[in-house]
């Protein structure tokens, strides 16, 4: 009997979310959330800025891979409810891809000129430690100690900028 009675609770249930989930604007809010997060992506000046947007993406891609998942497991007898319902968490899906891409996008943008600007001031900062270590090498040991330095710097330095292909030269 109990079983029976869960039975039909899980049935009125899961047609309480089909019917919900079929609905215009059931999926509105998850839209909205993925709209704002590329709008604020839009307007960021600075990587940083980025960061907390692609988690609030993240956090929309796992509720719905969570809602794709009870979606799957409802009890739907109407093929066409079922169709309108994964139409919608598809298009979702779609536009939680795209604002992915802006970000990246964006991401990749903001990196290349924030990149630029950093890595200008450290190649000036690194010139100044070349003039700096010309003026202290007064022995042929010192000079091996400070260019043993300056390649250690220089090392680093191309750690930082390897994914810039237009600084390789420099």
């Amino acid at each position: 009997a109990l079983e029976a009675e869960v039975d039909a609770r899980f049935k009125e249930t899961s047609f309480a979310a089909a019917d919900f989930l079929s609905g215009a604007d059931s999926l509105r809010p998850l839209l909205d959330a993925i709209a704002a997060a590329v709008d604020r992506a839009g307007k960021a000046t600075r990587t940083v800025e980025l960061a907390p947007l692609v988690k609030e993406v993240d956090t929309v891609h796992e509720g719905l891979t969570v809602l794709s998942e009870t979606v799957a497991g409802l009890e739907v007898d109407d093929p066409t409810m079922r169709t309108k319902i994964l139409d919608a968490v598809s298009e979702v899906f779609a536009q939680l891809n795209r604002a992915r891409a802006v970000l990246e996008q964006k991401r990749k943008h903001l990196l290349e000129s924030e990149g630029t600007a950093e890595f200008s001031a450290q190649l000036r900062l690194f010139g100044q430690a070349v003039e700096t270590s010309l003026s202290m090498c007064d022995t042929p040991e010192r000079c091996d100690q400070e260019l043993a330095l300056l390649l250690v710097q220089l090392e680093e330095l191309d750690g930082r900028f390897s994914e810039f292909d237009q600084f390789l030269e420099q």
